[in-house]
């Protein structure tokens, strides 16, 4: 692409176009919170609105940041993604159908499903189309080398996402575009051109005053521009712009953390006075604003002592990032790699080796490529401790599993290989892997003058270091001179303890070939070097931090084994008061059961006595026929007997709906009891027994509820309430991956109280167990089937088409609660009850109807 390319997409300006406009940015938004069950537990609650939308995306945010090689973060993040996207969707809620899309585009791209992410892409335009573009183009600039033809494939999405922003009159989004532009070409190795499309950028927002962003875009210059000894004045020049420009736009912060950006990048090219200075620029600026120091921050202040041999100050800084750190491990990674490089420089190799570990396990296990310098950093302080054979191992499985990308990561460990050797008394093979180190290094000084992100690297004095300290060791004092000395000509990436050891080294050499003067010049400047390094004071420092840190960590091992052991009483309190209260709950259960069964009983002997009332009504009526015309008294006794009547039949029938009514308001208090006692377990078998008892609640209430609001109280027609019991269960489950079908073929059967209390039970039993274990790969199917059969017999029906039973199942030994409440309900039925598998699970119950019921069912 060039100029003519971005000047053309400016002209496009003048085009008219509608803009699907997108407030975000091309990384995940990072959630203050960690956990997403509390906003999960939300979700049943909340109305299918906007808010909803905003809580998936929110909980999918959290998750995106949780995932790693072994665990399914990034499933759940594509599951509530897609909730999002579907409810989005329904509602019409623009913003949150961009978001959901985004975030399934990020999962697909972290899948290499490219394909998928491109047809994404498709359904949105205007500016979240550019927001798509640029994401599915990222992987092809960072993770394709420039060589390879996939590299080639972002130019074209970069160019379509540059006419769609010009399109939508989006001079942000324009300058998005460009900015990955100019990272490609970085990669490629153009700094000229990567560095002329960040000036685009800049010129831009400094043509509107916009200097916040302008200080954003010099920051972000000196952030990609490929570090080498060609690159690093015009790094500093970037970022010194970056500090101008914020504190111009009264952006104090941003313009802190740029001082503290250019002090590393200083302390790298061996400028560690001016680095000081803005370090103490960075501290006043926080202090004046009250900008609390992040770990990051601690971490480099604490490489910058490290790099200056001011270890107490490094140690006392990387111990304070992990105070401020807090328990957030990714917080707490950058500070212990700074602790673990610092007990290195003070030769405590144990904690050396344990902090670099802490920080291998977190990247290894996230497969960042951060993972190549803690697997070194590991290796060396294995070697350094006398521990070389372990430090073989661990380099040769990691190397087994991860292949080397890059020349510069082929040297540092060419540099580890050498070490070790030389440590095991190996020499010949030793001095092959230095001399290969030596061969890659113009190669790797070349590559990172190329490529965006290679920090990590030993070209600069290191790698001379290294080959002159072998060779001293092994004698060769001539060919160690010249090594030695160019480590002090190139110091980039040095340190003052590697500059310390490089003067005993020179004094030695010197000595041994009689350059007497120069040897003793060697011998101040490591004297002096020692003196400010290892003085006493220091030392003291150093002790009482350690002191001071192990006693803290006791402590704090003390409190969290105090607080794990209250955890499990309360642990253990709980499961006691969940047991107590669900067998409280049943037991009020059978007591509400059997007060609703002795209600039926009442209703049937006041029937009994209404009939008899009747007959007598009946006899009187015929006598009264007979004497009518005789005895007008007689005929107003029969007229106040039928009103007597009447109002004894309506008073009836009030009386049984309000009994019902009342029964059903008492289960719906047993319902609120569950849910609110719902809100406050964490243990997921205790939610599943209470979610599952209320459902068992929820079957009989549906009974009642159909009883008091139809004019036939004495029976349930079960249709009806076969519909509402499945509509109850299967509410909230159906989504676009997950589709539960239920199927009722039900006749038109009307059972009585005492018969549709058991058959609603064992309804909810078994389609509750179809939800649960039922599913196949295109979700639930489930049949309900409900006849009449001969000899006024009912066969009830429930099957799936899931995995089945296990194949030891045994009906009769079986302690599931839900069978035995199946076999139970069965019994009282007088029917028979019999479970069946192969395929899914099919559920058959055949019970004889009541004789008044059957006489229903006939005549319907």
């Amino acid at each position: 692409m060039t100029r003519s390319l971005f000047i053309f997409s400016l002209l496009l300006f003048s085009i008219a176009a509608s803009a699907q406009n997108t407030q975000g940015d091309l990384a995940v938004q990072r959630e203050a919170e960690n956990d997403p069950a509390p906003f999960a537990s939300q979700l049943q609650s909340s109305v299918r609105d906007t808010n909803k939308v905003n809580l998936l995306c929110k909980i999918a945010r959290i998750c995106w940041y949780q995932r790693t090689v072994e665990n399914h973060a990034v499933d759940s993040t594509l599951l509530f993604a897609r909730r999002a996207y579907a409810l989005s969707r329904d509602i019409n809620f623009t913003e949150g159908h961009n978001e959901a899309v985004f975030l399934i585009c990020k999962v697909l791209l972290e899948r290499a499903h490219i394909d998928q992410a491109l047809k994404l892409a498709d359904e949105v335009y205007g500016e979240e189309k550019v927001r798509l573009l640029l994401i599915i183009a990222e992987p092809y600039v960072f993770h394709q080398p420039p060589s390879d033809k996939e590299f080639a494939k972002a130019m074209p999405l970069i160019e379509k996402a540059v006419k769609l922003s010009a399109q939508a009159h989006s001079l942000r989004w324009t300058n998005e575009c460009l900015n990955l532009l100019a990272k490609l070409y970085f990669n490629k190795g153009d700094v000229v051109l990567g560095k002329h499309y960040f000036m685009d950028i800049i010129n831009n927002y400094h043509h509107l005053k916009d200097y916040n962003n302008e200080a954003k875009y010099w920051s972000r210059l000196a952030e990609y521009m490929p570090e080498n000894n060609k690159t690093y004045t015009e790094m500093i020049h970037s970022y010194e712009r970056a500090v101008y420009y914020y504190l111009l736009a009264g952006n104090k912060k941003e313009a802190g953390y740029s001082l503290r950006d250019l002090a590393l990048i200083r302390t790298n090219f061996n400028q560690t006075a001016q680095a000081g200075q803005d370090q103490m620029k960075m501290l006043s600026l926080f202090k004046e604003i009250h900008e609390q120091l992040s770990p990051t921050t601690y971490f480099q202040l604490s490489e910058y002592y490290q790099i200056t041999g001011k270890y107490d100050l490094a140690l006392s800084y990387a111990l304070g990032g992990l105070k401020a750190a807090g328990d957030n491990l990714d917080k707490r990674i950058n500070p212990a790699r700074a602790l673990g490089t610092t007990y290195g420089f003070l030769k405590d190799y144990k904690n050396a080796v344990k902090y670099s570990k802490i920080a291998f396990d977190y990247d290894a296990e996230r497969n960042s490529p951060n993972m190549f310098l803690s697997c070194y950093r590991v290796v060396t302080f294995l070697t350094a401790g006398g521990n070389a054979g372990q430090a073989l191992l661990f380099l040769n499985k990691f190397l087994a599993a991860h292949s080397l990308s890059s020349i510069s990561y082929q040297q540092i460990y060419a540099s580890c290989y050498g070490t070790i050797y030389n440590a095991l008394g190996n020499y010949a093979e030793a001095d092959r892997y230095y001399r290969q180190m030596m061969s890659l290094e113009e190669a790797a000084n070349r590559e990172n003058g190329e490529r965006i992100g290679h920090h990590f690297t030993m070209t600069g004095g290191y790698a001379y270091y290294l080959m002159g300290k072998f060779y001293v060791e092994r004698g060769r004092y001539k060919q160690s001179r010249s090594y030695l000395i160019k480590s002090l000509d190139n110091p980039h990436y040095g340190d003052k303890d590697q500059e310390f050891d490089t003067y005993k080294l020179l004094f030695k050499v010197d000595s041994a070939l009689a350059n007497y003067v120069s040897a003793i010049r060697y011998f101040e400047r490591h004297k002096a070097m020692a003196d400010s390094i290892n003085n006493v004071e220091t030392a003291n420092k150093i002790s009482a931090l350690n002191i001071q840190y192990e006693t803290a960590e006791k402590t704090k091992d003390i409190r969290l084994l105090e607080n794990k052991q209250k955890l499990q009483l309360a642990a253990v309190q709980k499961a006691d008061t969940i047991r107590n209260f669900t067998i409280g709950a049943s037991v009020l259960l059978l007591l509400l059961a059997s007060s609703a069964y002795l209600g039926y009983r009442d209703k049937q002997r006041s029937n009994r006595q209404l009939q008899l009332q009747q007959n007598e009504i009946n006899v009187q009526n015929a006598a009264l026929q007979t004497l009518l015309m005789q005895k007008d008294d007689f005929l107003n006794e029969k007229d106040e007997l039928l009103d007597e009547k009447d109002g004894l039949l309506k008073e009836k029938d009030w009386l049984l709906k309000e009994v019902h009514h009342r029964v059903k308001n008492n289960l719906q208090i047993i319902m609120s009891l569950l849910r609110t006692q719902l809100a406050h377990l964490k243990n997921e078998d205790a939610k599943d027994a209470i979610m599952d008892s209320e459902n068992r609640v929820q079957a009989i209430a549906l009974i009642h509820q159909k009883l008091y609001s139809t004019e036939n109280v004495a029976s349930v027609s079960m249709p009806a309430y076969v519909a509402d019991l499945v509509n109850h269960l299967t509410d909230g489950l159906q989504t676009p991956d997950k589709k539960v079908k239920v199927q009722q073929s039900v006749e038109p059967i009307h059972l009585d109280l005492a018969q549709a209390v058991p058959i609603g039970l064992i309804l909810n039993e078994a389609i509750t167990n179809s939800l649960k274990y039922g599913a196949n790969e295109s979700g639930v199917d489930i049949t309900i089937t409900f006849r009449c059969m001969e000899g006024a017999n009912a066969l009830l029906i429930i099957a799936d088409k899931g995995r089945g039973l296990p194949s030891d199942f045994d009906l009769a030994t079986s302690k599931s609660l839900g069978m035995q409440l199946m076999k139970g309900l069965s019994k009282q039925l007088k029917g028979c009850f019999n479970i069946s598998s192969g395929p899914g699970v099919t559920v058959t119950i055949e019970f004889k109807l009541l004789s008044l019921l059957s006489a229903v069912k006939m005549t319907s």
